[in-house]
Order: structure tokens, then sequence, then C-alpha cells
């Protein structure tokens, strides 16, 4: 029944030939803020693209900030805050970023040590992120996961080291032997 297909044209603003945003590179991740004004498009292209829905022009539909998080890594992840004031940015490498909502620097989270074996005593992820979402109901919270087989949780109003932010608690896959 036709009554029950979303259109690509009606949705959020996203239309077919606004593929031309990401430069025709495929994209690993899309997010859009709660107000649906700003969206957030990670291609594999390493840079982070936030598009402003309200301002763009039927004709000209292109992001008014293009960053690259970290040289030579991929977009994996991104994630607005519940106010939608900052967006969590994880790359293929071990630091994600918090930017604000127009793209400017906020805080890199702290890598660990990778020479420490138990990955609970590290103070940050050591691999590539497979995922990473700010928490729906805290402004201030974030968790991630990455391939060194470890869940983070990071708080901004935690610390710091060298302005790198601190993973507070560590969730760590075991096995049953």
């Amino acid at each position: 029944h036709s009554s029950n297909v979303i259109s690509t044209r009606t949705f959020c603003g996203w239309k077919p030939e606004a593929s031309s945003l990401v430069a025709d590179v495929r994209v690993t991740t899309l997010e859009m803020d709660r107000s649906g004004a700003r969206r957030a498009a990670g291609p594999l292209d390493f840079k982070c693209r936030i598009m402003d829905l309200h301002g763009m022009k039927e004709n000209r539909r292109m992001a008014f900030r293009e960053l690259e998080p970290h040289e030579n890594h991929g977009v994996v992840e991104v994630s607005y805050s519940p106010s939608g004031s900052q967006l969590l940015v994880a790359t293929g490498s071990a630091k994600p970023k918090v930017i604000d909502r127009d793209g400017h620097h906020v805080i890199t989270f702290r890598k660990g040590n990778t020479n420490i074996s138990d990955m609970a005593r590290t103070v940050g992820h050591i691999a590539a992120f497979t995922s990473a979402h700010w928490n729906p109901t805290d402004a201030h919270t974030m968790i991630t996961s990455s391939t060194d087989g470890t869940v983070r949780m990071w708080d901004l109003r935690g610390k710091q080291h060298f302005e790198e932010l601190l993973c507070w608690q560590v969730l760590k896959a075991r096995s049953k032997q």
C-alpha cells in the first residue's frame, strides 16, 4: 500500500539529489539533532560534514562545515547530545572528539596505554572505534565501544589529563574460560 511508504523526498529534508552533500563518497554514519535543524554525516573520505537544514537553499545543499577529526581515519559514528549543542565524533582512531554544533573543537578523549594488558586499567581505548553514542538523558555522558574489546563511559565533567578527557568506567568482555 503506497501510504505506508515514506518518500525520501519528504523525510527530514533529505532528497535523492542531495547525495552530492558528501561528494559521491559512501556515508558510514548519519545523525540529525532533535530539532531537525542540523545533520552530521560521516563519509569514508575522513571528513565530518555538518549541514544546517534551515539555512540551505533548495538549489544548493552543501555542508556549511567540513572537518577532518583525525588525519587519515574515517568517521565511524556521529552522535548529537540530547540538547543538540554538541556532537560526538568517533573515527578509526582511538581518540574520539566532541565538537560544538558549529564544528569547533570542545575536547578530545584520551587514548589508553597500549603497553597495559588489562584494558580495565587504562584510561581510554587503544584501538579503532566501533560505536559511540551520547546518553539520551544526560547531556554530559557518552558511551563508546572499540575493537580493543571494551565499552567505556565518559563524562564531560570528569577528570582530564593534558586537556584530554579520561574514561570514568570500563565494561570489559570476559571469556567463559
